[in-house]
C-alpha cells in the first residue's frame, strides 16, 4: 500500500517552475461542500477528514487560484475513477485515494484497451483551453462503432437503501434460482419508481394538471388504503388480471382490485405487466374506484445520467475527459450514417434481387458508403426447427455470402450486422425467449470468410457511436399491445364517402399508433413489458431489454406496420419495416449523431 506521507511527494510534481501555486491553500470549509457536491450527491461516495484534506492539497497544488471554477471537473475525474476501482468501496479513504492521485497526475493510456476507446486527457489541458479555440481531433471512424450483446451488457442493481443503481458481481445463469423471477419484476417497478421520485413536476403543485380532478401529488402505498375508505389517493403498481378476467393493481407489498368502468385511460397501451399511475377512490367494498390511468412520467437521458452519473450500461468505462473529447469529435462526422432494413426472407428469390439492388446504389457510391449495414430478420419466411430446416437455412446463408462477393467496397470498409427475428434459430414455433441469442456461427461461417467485419449479436442489442446509444430491437410488438390492451378504441368512421377523407382518416390513425407504440415503451423504460405468459423472457438477463437511461435513437424493428421515425422525450424512434412491400423495396437511413432518419422506397 502507498505510504500516505507520499501525497505530498505527488502533488509536488505538478508544482509550476514559478512556485506561485505551490503555497496556494484552500480552506477546508470552502472546499467541503464543492467536494460533497460531485463525491455525495452525484456519486454517492463518501469522503472522511483525512480524504477531504489530500483532496483540497491536490486541488489547490494544481489548479492554484482557479479552483473554484475548474475544480469540479477534476473532482468528476477521481470520483469516476474511485467508482471504477473500488465500486464496491462508498467511503473514500485517504490510503485507497492517493495511489488514484498518483496515477492521475502520471500520464498514461488506459489500462483496459479493449473497452477504453479513446486514449486518457490530460485534464489540466482542458481546464486551461479557451471556448473559442478550435481542436482538431483526429478519430477512425470505426473505432468509434461498437456493438454491445445483450448477454454482455454489465448487470445494475438498485440499491433502494441509497437510491442508487450500483454495477452487481452476481453471476448470471440462462436457467437461475426461483428468486430471480421475482427480482426481475422488482427491478422493473423499482426503476420507474426511482424516476418518478427524480420527476421535478411530480414535486411540484404543476403536477395537479395532470389530472383533471386535481388528485393527490404524492403516491399512496397500497397497504395504507385501508379504513379509509371514501378518500381519494393517487396510486402505482403493476396492472394484472385476476383468474376470472377482474383488473387488480399491485405494487411491492399490497394489492387492490380496480373498478374501471368510470375510467378515463391516458395516450398509449395499457396491458397485464405495466407499470401506471392510478387516480381514484378507495371505497367500502375494498374496491378502487378508477378515475384516470395514465403512463408514469418520461425522464430525459441527461437528466438520469446527472444523478446517476456512474450508471454505465454498455460498459465502456469512459472517463469524463474521454466522453468530452469523443462529443467534440463526432462533430467532424455528422454525415455519417447507417443503413438498416428488415425481414430477409432468404428462402424466396425476390428477396435477393431486390439486397442486390439495394447494395448495389451503395457500392457504386463507394466514396459514401455507410458504417453499418444493419439486417434484422427473420432470414426465414416459416419457423425454424432443428429438424429438416437447418441444412436449407444454412444453404441460404450461403447464397448470401455469394451475393456479398459482389460488392467487394461494403465488405471491406461496411460493418454488417445480423440480428435475428421471429422465424430465426433459438425460437419454438415462431416464439423466442428473450434476449434472444445470435444466429448460431454454424450457419453463418461462409458470411464471416467473405466479410471480416460481420458481427452477429443479440436481439435486442445495443450499438455505442461516438457518444451516442442505438437500441435494435426485432419484434413485432404493435400486435402483442393491441392484442392485450384493456381499453381498445373504436376507430370513428368518416362522415362522408369522400376517398380523400378516408386516406387523411387512415394516415391520422397510423401517426397515433406509432407515437402510442413509442410512448409505451419509453414511458415503460422497457422494450418488453409484459407478463411472463404474455412474451417469455429469461429472468437474469431482464435487465439487458431495460431503456433506463433513455437510449439516443431506438430501432422499433416491427414488420406488421408501415415504416415511420417519431421523435420523443430526446430520442429519435424509427422502423424501417418490411424489405420488400409490394412491388417494392424499403429501407432507412439514419444518421444517429444528428438523429435523422431517411425512409428510402425504390421499385423492385
Amino acid at each position: 500500500m502507498t505510504n500516505p506521507t507520499s501525497i505530498q511527494k505527488i502533488l509536488s510534481r505538478e508544482t509550476p517552475k514559478n512556485g506561485e501555486k505551490s503555497h496556494f491553500v484552500i480552506k477546508t470549509t470552502q472546499f467541503r461542500p464543492i467536494a460533497f457536491r460531485v463525491f455525495t450527491k452525484k456519486y454517492n461516495l463518501n469522503l472522511n477528514r483525512k480524504s477531504l484534506e489530500c483532496l483540497s492539497t491536490y486541488v489547490a497544488n494544481r489548479l492554484g487560484s482557479t479552483w473554484k471554477t475548474n475544480c469540479e471537473s477534476v473532482l468528476d475525474e477521481i470520483a469516476r475513477t474511485w467508482k471504477r476501482m473500488h465500486e464496491s468501496t462508498p467511503i473514500v479513504s485517504h490510503e485507497l485515494l492517493v495511489p488514484i492521485l498518483n496515477s492521475l497526475t502520471v500520464p498514461h493510456e488506459p489500462q483496459n484497451v479493449e473497452l477504453a476507446r479513446m486514449p486518457s486527457i490530460d485534464p489540466a489541458a482542458v481546464l486551461n483551453r479557451s471556448r473559442g479555440s478550435e481542436i482538431k481531433v483526429n478519430v477512425d471512424v470505426k473505432s468509434q462503432f461498437k456493438v454491445i450483446d445483450a448477454f454482455k451488457m454489465p448487470y445494475y442493481e438498485y440499491q433502494s437503501s441509497r437510491r442508487f443503481f450500483e454495477r452487481s458481481t452476481k453471476k448470471l445463469s440462462l436457467l437461475p434460482q426461483a428468486e430471480s423471477f421475482t427480482n426481475m419484476y422488482q427491478r422493473r417497478l423499482q426503476v420507474i419508481q426511482h424516476r418518478i421520485s427524480q420527476n421535478d413536476a411530480f414535486q411540484s403543485t404543476s403536477f395537479h394538471r395532470t389530472f383533471s380532478n386535481g388528485g393527490q401529488t404524492s403516491i399512496t402505498p397500497i397497504r395504507s388504503l385501508l379504513g379509509r375508505a371514501g378518500s381519494d389517493f393517487l396510486l402505482f403498481g403493476q396492472l394484472n388480471l385476476r383468474p376470472d378476467g377482474k383488473p387488480w393493481l399491485e405494487d411491492l407489498d399490497s394489492q387492490v382490485e380496480l373498478d374501471v368502468s368510470q375510467c378515463a385511460w391516458g395516450m398509449g397501451w395499457f396491458f397485464p405487466g405495466c407499470l401506471v399511475l392510478v387516480n381514484g377512490q378507495f371505497l367500502e367494498n375494498g374496491k378502487f374506484l378508477v378515475f384516470e390511468v395514465c403512463h408514469p412520467p418520461i425522464e430525459k437521458r441527461d437528466a438520469t445520467l446527472r444523478h446517476q452519473a456512474n450508471l454505465d450500461t454498455l460498459g465502456l468505462n469512459l472517463d469524463t475527459n474521454q466522453l468530452a473529447y469523443i462529443r467534440r469529435a463526432e462533430r467532424e462526422f455528422q454525415n455519417a450514417y447507417f443503413v438498416i432494413c428488415a425481414d430477409l426472407h432468404l428462402d424466396d428469390r425476390q428477396t435477393f434481387i431486390a439486397l442486390e439492388k439495394m447494395l448495389g446504389m451503395y457500392e457504386n457510391n463507394i466514396d459514401e458508403l455507410p458504417v453499418t449495414f444493419i439486417f434484422c430478420g427473420s432470414f426465414y419466411s416459416t419457423a425454424f426447427h432443428n429438424t429438416g430446416t437447418s441444412l436449407q437455412y444454412k444453404e441460404h446463408f450461403n447464397e448470401f455470402a455469394t451475393l456479398l462477393e459482389k460488392f467487394p467496397g461494403i465488405c471491406k470498409d461496411c460493418q454488417l450486422v445480423f440480428i435475428p427475428g421471429p422465424n430465426d434459430p433459438w425460437t419454438c414455433n415462431g416464439i423466442s425467449m428473450l434476449p434472444q441469442q445470435p444466429i448460431p456461427p454454424y450457419f453463418v461461417n461462409r458470411i464471416r470468410r467473405v466479410s471480416k467485419n460481420a458481427i452477429f449479436t443479440s436481439n435486442p442489442s445495443r450499438i455505442s457511436f461516438f457518444s451516442r446509444e442505438i437500441v435494435i430491437f426485432r419484434d413485432n410488438i404493435t400486435g402483442r399491445f393491441q392484442r392485450n390492451s384493456f381499453h381498445v378504441e373504436k376507430p370513428e368512421r368518416p362522415t362522408t364517402s369522400d376517398k380523400r377523407e378516408d386516406a387523411s382518416s387512415l394516415e391520422v390513425h397510423q401517426t397515433q399508433l406509432k407515437r402510442k407504440l413509442v410512448k409505451t415503451l419509453l414511458d415503460q423504460a422497457h422494450l418488453s413489458p409484459f407478463l411472463h405468459w404474455k412474451r417469455p423472457v429469461l429472468w437474469d438477463y431482464d435487465y439487458a431489454l431495460s431503456l433506463y437511461p433513455v437510449p439516443d435513437c431506438m430501432a422499433i424493428v416491427d414488420t406488421s406496420i408501415p415504416a415511420f421515425n417519431v421523435h420523443y422525450a430526446g430520442c429519435t424512434s424509427f422502423n424501417p419495416g418490411a424489405l420488400i412491400v409490394g412491388n417494392y423495396i424499403s429501407w432507412q437511413e439514419v444518421r444517429p449523431l444528428v438523429k435523422q432518419v431517411k425512409c428510402i422506397k425504390e421499385h423492385l
